[in-house]
């Protein structure tokens, strides 16, 4: 399971961030997820809540995800798309692209009572 590790990953992200802070209660954390990521949210969540924050100082935590839409590149002209439905560039007609945006799974804030 994918999403098991990348828990475990974040999880890592948001101790070290909670140490750093001299936070010793987490209410709520913000995880930005990217469309592109390959990461599914429920099973992002059921890892996290389930069998990485229980016993924690995030156990009860509130998770909110935010998306993050995708953004890519054209290799040949370079216009960028956020038009993720399409397959071909606007601008030559060509499919080649690169993800610019929208790959990544991140924590984007922590917060404490």
């Amino acid at each position: 399971m994918h999403e098991l590790s990348m828990a475990h990953e974040l999880f890592e992200v948001i101790t070290q961030n909670a140490e750093k802070n001299g936070l010793t209660k987490i209410s709520k954390i913000t995880i930005k997820l990217g469309k592109a990521s390959g990461i599914e949210k429920d099973f992002l969540r059921h890892s996290l809540v389930e069998h990485i924050f229980p016993g924690t100082i995030a156990e009860n935590a509130e998770l909110v995800f935010i998306p993050e839409g995708i953004i890519l590149k054209c290799r040949n002209c370079g216009q960028t798309i956020t038009d993720e439905t399409s397959s071909k560039c606007p601008n030559c007609g060509k499919e080649q692209f690169d993800i610019v945006s929208g790959k990544d799974v991140f924590v984007e804030s922590i917060e404490e009572k």
